[in-house]
């Protein structure tokens, strides 16, 4: 009787235009660069270099939008695109060459427990020596695997941004009173100007504490030495340029006479380096053309000439 009282539904019918479509599109690897806490705590005396975070590459592998983790058990990926069902079958052989990929760039997989945090969705991976630094693997690594057709991301937390100075360096010199003058360096990086003496006096600081003063192929991979700049970002400078440069710094350079704007002081004695910066760094001199003018000369000077006393003169010369 209370079927009378209700309403008539009128209920659509199921669609019959949705119908599975099966892919067979390759999985594209996913990697995730991001800083995490370590998994567990170290007891006793902390050694000199121990950090409590680490720096990771975290693997997964997209089929069409959806994330897979490298141990996901399932055999296929669904997904509701454009009114069809779509069906990807998971490719296992593409998805076991990827770590093997990494692994050839220095790369280890860690176990769960040995971070905080990581990505549910993700394998993770981490350097192991055979890999020399970081700013070397963002560098020169994660351009050649975009080339391959993986897909990197980098989350705000990862600490090793890298910027590359390779561009234009510039120079200016002013009066600074009292003949001592001021060197301005500036290298092109990103739209902005970027002072490189700390860069270029700190990478002196990590050679002396190596003990291989003036030896900056140390430090150098791959034709490339990466400096620290203020804001934590990695510059990457090709190595014979900065070799060139430092060569003449180390003569040059005084903690006590470098700015907090990053310029250097020297003495109008000094100023027949800058010949030796300028071809260093293949220079755009932004002002200065007088005091520029005048290192030249003194670059060029290779001593007083001997003349012959004029006629009339009643005193002897001394020899200097």
């Amino acid at each position: 009787m209370f079927d009378r009282d209700l309403p008539k539904l009128a209920l659509p019918r199921p669609r019959s235009d949705i119908v599975e479509e099966i892919r067979s599109d390759p999985p594209v690897p996913a990697l995730m660069l991001a800083s995490r806490e370590r998994g567990w705590t170290y007891w006793g005396p902390l050694p000199k270099d121990w950090d409590r975070k680490i720096d990771l590459a975290l693997l997964g592998f997209f089929y069409g939008g959806t994330l897979i983790h490298p141990n996901d058990p399932r055999n296929e990926v669904r997904s509701f695109e454009e009114g069809r069902i779509r069906v990807r079958g998971r490719n296992r052989e593409a998805e076991r060459a990827a770590p093997k990929r990494l692994e050839a760039f220095g790369l280890q997989a860690m176990s769960a427990s040995e971070v905080r945090g990581t990505d549910a969705g993700r394998m993770t991976f981490a350097l192991t020596d055979a890999q020399p630094d970081w700013p070397s693997f963002v560098y020169e690594v994660v351009p050649q695997l975009e080339r391959e057709g993986w897909r990197v991301e980098v989350e705000d937390s990862f600490r090793h941004s890298v910027v590359d100075g390779g561009g234009e360096w510039s120079a200016e010199l002013q009066e600074a009173g009292g003949w001592w003058f001021s060197l301005d360096l500036g290298i092109e990086v990103d739209g902005e100007r970027v002072p490189p003496l700390p860069v270029l006096t700190s990478l002196l600081g990590r050679l002396r504490d190596m003990g291989r003063r003036g030896e900056l192929d140390a430090l150098a991979h791959n034709g490339v030495v990466f400096g620290k700049l203020p804001d934590g970002r990695h510059l990457a400078l090709p190595l014979e340029r900065t070799k060139a440069i430092l060569t003449t710094l180390v003569e040059l350079y005084d903690p006590a006479t470098v700015t907090a704007g990053g310029k250097l002081g020297i003495s109008a004695g000094e100023l027949a380096s800058l010949a030796a910066v300028e071809t260093a760094t293949q220079l755009r001199w932004l002002s200065g053309d007088r005091l520029r003018a005048l290192a030249e000369r003194l670059a060029r000077f290779s001593g007083i000439d001997q003349v012959t006393p004029p006629a009339g003169l009643k005193t002897e010369l001394r020899p200097y």
